[in-house]
């Protein structure tokens, strides 16, 4: 019972550190496509990258 409390705790600190890393990540990648207003495709293959990693993360989370 412990060690899944510290596992679901464990997931839930790399949940967090995760969204606040890739949130972060995000603002910058914002900033400096918005500075260079010539290239979308980079925040879209950032985009596409961010939501690929939530579901895994979602997944495996889920199946624990």
């Amino acid at each position: 019972m412990t060690s899944g409390n510290t596992l679901l705790m464990t997931n839930l600190i790399l949940e967090i550190a995760f969204v606040v890393f890739l949130s972060t990540g995000l603002c910058i990648m914002y900033r400096y496509a918005c500075q260079k207003k010539d290239n979308p495709i980079k925040m879209c293959r950032f985009l596409i990258i961010y939501v690929w990693l939530k579901a895994l993360i979602a997944r495996s989370i889920n199946n624990q």
